[in-house]
């Protein structure tokens, strides 16, 4: 569920004056298509520099935060009961996804969007095939979780992935990667980013000080924090121009889920199945 907030979270909020967040930004990225810029929306609400997020969406913020927590530690016990981390990361997934159906199918709005708008922008090119791609950094981060977890525990696992989306939002953001436009880079985002670098070694520095710190699982996770950056500027983008946030959630898990499913049947038919690490 968490996944869930994490995805819908990433496009803009209302504003402080109360207007719709997401239609708000459509409407800027209209505007945009009509002066012919619509590369940015840079007016959209929540871009300007001295916005402030209103409290209600930095709560639901922090709760999935929260919920990312917990979910590392079920999947990861999951992971070891089920004795497959692409089992579990598929198991995870598909939960998620029955969820986000039924609230797009209860919606209106979302069905709408998911059925005429967002068919729409792909045949007229305002939307791009690959923005429907972000379904590859769930992918990564749930198959990511249930692996890894079980070898490095929730803590590192969740330093290492916040430092890693962190570190990575920063380019994703100054290059104008997601529905915002390019934003400039601030020393605080910066020093914020070093500040959770040096949490990573902070975190690893007694296992790696014992000599039992599993290195490539620490890369897959920071590898995996990476692709989420970039999958939360695809997922935002989507949810502007579609001016509803549920179909790219939507889309986001089905894809992640037949990836894994893949990496599933491909495991089996090779005969190699995931060891977890002795109790």
């Amino acid at each position: 569920m968490s996944a869930c907030l994490t995805t819908i979270l990433a496009a803009p909020s209302p504003s402080r004056t109360g207007s719709d967040g997401y239609a708000g930004a459509r409407a800027a990225y209209a505007r945009g298509v009509a002066t012919g810029e619509s590369g940015s929306i840079a007016a959209a609400p929540g871009s300007h520099p001295g916005h402030h997020p209103p409290l209600w969406a930095v709560a639901l913020a922090f709760a999935a935060g929260l919920g990312t927590a917990a979910q590392a530690r079920s999947n990861g016990g999951m992971a070891i009961a089920t004795g497959d981390g692409f089992l579990t990361g598929s198991l995870s997934l598909a939960v998620g996804l029955v969820i986000l159906a039924v609230i797009t199918a209860a919606r209106r709005p979302s069905r709408e969007a998911l059925l005429r708008t967002l068919p729409a922008m792909l045949r007229d090119g305002r939307l791009r095939w690959w923005h429907l791609l972000g379904g590859v950094g769930g992918a990564a981060y749930i198959g990511s979780q249930a692996v890894t977890v079980p070898l490095l525990g929730v803590a590192v696992f969740t330093v290492a992935y916040v430092a890693s989306v962190t570190s990575m939002s920063l380019v994703v953001d100054r290059v104008g990667f997601g529905p915002g436009g390019p934003r400039a880079v601030s020393a605080r985002r910066v020093a914020s980013a070093a500040l959770m670098t040096a949490a990573v070694g902070v975190a690893v520095s007694g296992r790696l000080l014992s000599g039992d710190l599993v290195w490539w699982a620490v890369g897959a996770v920071l590898v995996a924090g990476a692709v989420v950056a970039a999958q939360l500027a695809l997922n935002g983008t989507v949810a502007v121009r579609t001016a509803d946030p549920f179909p790219a959630a939507l889309i986001n898990f089905a894809l992640a889920l037949v990836l894994l499913l893949a990496g599933l049947l491909v495991e089996h038919l090779i005969g190699h199945r995931w060891a977890p690490p002795p109790p």
